[in-house]
């Protein structure tokens, strides 16, 4: 049923029609200075462990407050809270015999040759979302999702297909998007990434894919080093920053421009994180920065504008569809929650 409701949703986009979704964004102070372009990008996209390096001094935290709460703590810079979210405690996943029969049902779906739109009323919820956006051009935001292979990962029918929807619904802002330059060819239009040279990708290797905790889109990048960043340019009034918490995580900084919005630790019990907060309209230089040598890991930015539609790429080169099943499914529900998706489009075949 997934591969069949994800050919309905293919089949359906071009139908297009409108709708709210409600933000999950709580609600912090401006950036104070607008943002500065990136003048150099520097990239490391291969997928292996940095080169042995002397470790960079270990930074320590100055005092500050700190906001607890049953998910976790978050340390408070200034005006503006750090919010941890963690999810229950990683448990085990679901059986090998689950997966099989999901993949052999996934295959049947694939070699029949029924044409036609299978339980075309499931659609329905997402068109009167967009026709309610069509009517409340301020309704909010509709969440699209496309996972697949490397023509979802160049952005190439997902670009275009963003462009269709936000030119009649309204621009949404870019979603979500991989931490960093995980792989060659990776980009979502309008946006631009970068890294330094310290950090480890996980996820694009299948035959390794380590202990499958990437997050909600199958990567993640790691460092223990203090120093090391990435970063991502867009227009947004809205940021997301998706990380793993684990015992003994490193500290981070996120930055808007040269305004650090706060300071957080990814330390507590292993499950997914996440820090949220509300920016000025307009185009923003957001940048993650560890800033201790213990272990950091992030799963990705979300960025948006208040209303409008999002088509949001999440492609790998050279994956096949069932990839998602060997990801830890318990991290990637609790970030997808957060998402609040109004469609999810699965674009696999041609591996």
């Amino acid at each position: 049923m997934v591969f069949q409701r994800a050919c309905v949703a293919l089949l359906a986009l071009g139908l297009l029609a409108s709708a709210p979704a409600q933000t999950h964004v709580q609600t912090h102070a401006p950036a104070k200075k607008p943002a500065k372009p990136l003048t150099t990008i520097h990239r490391a996209p291969a997928a292996k462990s940095p080169p042995t390096r002397k470790a960079a001094g270990k930074k320590t935290l100055a005092k500050k407050p700190v906001v607890r709460t049953a998910a976790g703590t978050a340390t408070v810079t200034g005006t503006v809270k750090g919010r941890v979210a963690a999810v229950t405690p990683i448990v085990a996943p679901i059986s090998y015999a689950s997966r099989e029969a999901t993949m052999a049902h996934i295959t049947e779906s694939l070699a029949s040759l029924r044409v036609g739109i299978e339980n075309p009323e499931a659609l329905q919820p997402f068109f009167d979302q967009l026709r309610q956006r069509e009517a409340d051009p301020k309704a909010g935001v509709v969440r699209i999702l496309q996972f697949g292979d490397s023509h979802t990962a160049a952005d190439m029918f997902t670009g275009a297909l963003r462009t269709l929807f936000q030119t009649k619904f309204g621009d949404g802002g870019a979603g979500y998007s991989y931490p960093g330059y995980p792989f060659a060819g990776y980009r979502i239009h309008g946006t631009r990434r970068a890294q330094s040279v310290g950090w480890t990708v996980a996820g694009t290797h299948f035959r390794d894919l380590g202990d499958g905790m990437l997050g909600m889109a199958g990567v993640s990048l790691s460092t223990s080093h203090a120093g090391d960043w990435i970063s991502l340019d867009a227009d947004a009034t809205s940021v997301e920053v998706q990380y793993l918490v684990q015992p003994n995580g490193g500290n981070i900084e996120i930055y808007d421009g040269d305004t650090l919005l706060t300071s957080v630790s990814t330390s507590g019990e292993t499950g997914a994180g996440h820090f949220d907060a509300q920016v000025a309209a307009g185009p923003h230089h957001f940048e993650v920065r560890t800033i201790s040598s213990d272990p950091v890991r992030l799963f990705g930015f979300v960025t948006e504008q208040p209303a409008g539609v999002t088509y949001e790429a999440i492609g790998l080169n050279g994956a096949e569809a069932g990839l998602i099943l060997k990801w830890n499914e318990v991290l990637q529900q609790e970030l997808m929650s957060q998402r609040d998706v109004s469609m999810i489009v699965l674009a696999y075949g041609t591996n």
